[in-house]
Formats: C-alpha cells, structure tokens, sequence
C-alpha cells in the first residue's frame, strides 16, 4: 500500500509523462512482489502468521500481475527488490514484537499522508 504512494513520488520527480504514470506505478508495484512476497512470507510463516489457503489461491494472480515486465521501470524495481528482500524479515520479526494498536496507527497516518501528499501533487 504504500509502494505506489512511493513511486508516484519518484516517477513525477524524474518527470515522466503524466498518461504513462498509472501504468509504470502499478506495474513497478506488481513485478517487485515476485521478489518481495517470499521474503516476506517465510518471515511472518516462522511466527505462524501465514494462511496458506489464501496464499495458494492469492500466487497465481500475485504472478501473473507480476509477469507483465513491459512497463516496468527496471531501476525503481531493481532498488525496492535489493532493499526489501533483506529488510522484509526484519520488518516481520518487528511486526511480530510490536503492539498491534499502535502499529496500525502508524501505518493508517503514513498511508493517509501519502494519499494526501499524491492528491495534491498528481
């Protein structure tokens, strides 16, 4: 949720054409979770957090939103892979320690401020 947010800040930056920005944000987006999900996924299966039946019917679609590698922006997606990889388990772990409430107040200020930053700025 907040990868697009991210990207619509790093793409408007470099100036990229505005008809071209919903494609390369969302397919950015999509090809990183082929690299990211099983980092992420083997960090929050090690405390059990994982619904395999969701996970089996949800990796076909998450692959297949994925291969569409044509439209992709290959630095962004390049940079989001080399840093999340390693910090998806940290971030699992951490998720893990932290008190629910205050983490999902966190992240609802940080996904409101990012989607009012991109209304204003797109």
């Amino acid at each position: 949720m907040v990868m697009v947010p991210m990207l619509v800040f790093v793409f408007t930056a470099k100036g990229f054409p505005l008809e071209h920005l919903m494609h390369l944000w969302l397919a950015t987006s999509m090809a990183t979770i082929l690299f990211t999900s099983p980092a992420s996924v083997g960090a929050h299966h090690r405390h059990g957090a994982v619904d395999w039946a969701v996970a089996r019917t949800t990796a076909p679609g998450v692959t297949a939103g994925g291969a569409f590698l044509c439209i992709v922006y290959l630095p962004a997606m390049a940079f989001i892979v080399a840093t999340s990889m390693p910090l998806a388990p940290l971030g699992g772990r951490l998720a893990h320690h932290l008190p629910v409430k205050p983490l999902r107040i966190l992240y609802a200020i940080t996904l409101l401020a990012l989607a009012l930053r991109m209304a204003w700025t797109v």
